[in-house]
């Protein structure tokens, strides 16, 4: 083995714990950097996320105010369910009666035909 002198060996050493001193540091301020940029990313998201929340929640909000509760709405179909039940029998019972009209009337043409006709038929006979 070669001797080297004691001052050029620490000073070998010094520039070596010296690049090694740097890249430890490059590497520190690289993942500080990487974990700004992660931080700053996620603080992004989060805006993101509660933006949309408050989005949402101003929807339902508006939901609310302009819509009907559920019951409101069960109750009050039920009665224009109730209503509409009403106006289909009141429907049919006006169509009977207007069919009972009806028939009442073609019974009332055919009596005053047969009693025009009666005296050309009776003429008609003879005697």
């Amino acid at each position: 083995m070669t001797e080297i002198p004691l001052q050029s060996w620490c000073d070998q050493r010094a520039r070596s714990c010296h690049k090694e001193m740097e890249a430890i540091k490059d590497t520190v301020h690289l993942i500080a950097q990487a974990h700004t940029a992660a931080i700053n990313a996620a603080k992004a998201e989060l805006d993101h996320r509660l933006q949309m929340m408050n989005n949402l929640q101003d929807r339902m909000d508006r939901v609310a105010a302009e819509g009907v509760s559920r019951s409101y709405y069960e109750r009050e179909h039920k009665e224009l369910n109730s209503q509409i039940q009403k106006l289909t029998e009141w429907k049919s019972s006006l169509e009977g009666k207007a069919s009972w009209t009806n028939l009442m009337a073609a019974v009332a043409i055919i009596i005053a035909a047969m009693s025009a006709l009666f005296p050309i038929f009776h003429s008609m006979t003879p005697k």
